[in-house]
């Protein structure tokens, strides 16, 4: 079947304009499907060096933690369960480290003897941080939970405290504030709609930010949220800082808005269950507006650029060639009719006679 052109000289003279501006609509739009990719490519590296931050920040405040409580763990007051030194000793402490919530000395029951806040005693063993440490004698991390005499949202860690002939004697407990995350993650500048969780090992969140309808603190992410924040993929181009310990995964969150996240999990001993899951989900919506505006300005300065050369095509294709052509094929009939008088009008596309001299 052969392809039939127009019969019209001015219809075949836009056809090849328009002929002309098409390879340069399909180079600006693989330009922009380039610029999406290169785009989601700087957030998920922004997201990624800005989650790793806040998770690198909190394994070294939890080294710190373990540090202080091991410490205290050697102290003759401590190992000796002296109530009235270790209150005294650990409101000094608090007083020096206003982001914990408090520290507690309990026996190896649970139930707190000394604290370096006013207390209610009472039995704490049934908390994952407690139970831990007395049952594995090591440096244990809790769950999220709302502290007693705080009110706050804190998280917790135990140290088992031995004497000289390695018996258990007692536990240390601290607690430390979550608070600090928000005014960390408001200083960073991520793209509108970026979301910021800390989860515990449940998957309850500790921190949210910002805060949604559906997804407050102290609530559980989806079953297929907490599954894909365990994905240790990463995306070809993005360096793998932390290993099988860093995820990455697209999906719709509670707002039903689909987010590209990143999440780092935070181990207390390598090959161990994480204790803590920070997690970055940057909006893909936001991710492409950039490179998307960008593209519709290309085409809004190539439509208008098009309808100027179309319109100039037509003006002087009108002028130049329909006109022009009308009158010769005029002036060929009246020929034929028999008219010998009968003339174009075209004299001035001749050249005249001494530009024939010259020549």
């Amino acid at each position: 079947m052969r392809f039939m052109l127009p019969s019209s000289v001015r219809a075949n003279l836009l056809l090849v304009i328009l002929a002309g501006i098409l390879p340069m609509v399909v180079v600006i739009l693989w330009t922009g499907d380039e610029l999406r990719k290169k785009e989601q490519l700087e957030a998920e590296a922004g997201s990624q060096l800005i989650c790793g931050s806040l998770a690198s920040q909190q394994e070294a405040i939890t080294l710190g933690v373990k540090q202080l409580l091991s410490t205290l763990a050697q102290l003759p007051e401590v190992q000796g369960l002296d109530v009235k030194k270790c209150s005294l000793l650990f409101e000094n402490l608090l007083e020096l480290n206003p982001h914990h919530g408090n520290i507690v000395l309990l026996n190896t029951n649970g139930d707190a003897l000394a604290s370096g806040r006013a207390f209610l005693k009472s039995n704490i063993m049934h908390l994952k941080h407690v139970a831990d440490a007395k049952n594995r004698l090591e440096f244990s991390a809790g769950q999220y939970q709302v502290g007693s005499i705080s009110k706050v949202p804190v998280f917790s860690f135990a140290f088992p405290v031995m004497d000289f002939s390695g018996r258990l004697v007692g536990i240390l407990a601290t607690s430390l504030k979550l608070d600090r995350y928000y005014a960390m993650f408001e200083l960073t500048a991520m793209p509108p709609g970026t979301v910021f969780e800390v989860l515990d090992d449940t998957g309850v969140r500790m921190v949210r930010y910002p805060e949604g309808e559906k997804s407050r603190i102290g609530t559980p992410v989806s079953p297929n949220d907490w599954l894909q924040y365990f994905a240790s993929v990463t995306p070809k181009g993005l360096k793998p800082y932390f290993e099988d310990h860093e995820g990455h995964s697209d999906h719709m969150d509670e707002d039903d808005a689909r987010r590209h996240y990143i999440s780092r999990q935070l181990r207390l001993n390598p090959g161990g269950p994480p204790y803590m899951i920070f997690t970055v989900g940057i909006p893909e919506a936001q991710i492409i507006a950039k490179a998307d505006a960008v593209t519709i300005r290309y085409l809004i300065w190539l439509s208008v650029a098009s309808l100027l050369s179309l319109a100039t095509a037509y003006l002087i294709g009108k002028r130049g060639l329909v006109i022009p052509l009308k009158k010769m094929a005029n002036t060929a009939k009246q020929l034929e009719s028999g008219d010998l008088e009968a003339r174009t009008g075209l004299e001035y596309l001749v050249p005249r006679r001494e530009t024939w001299k010259s020549a």
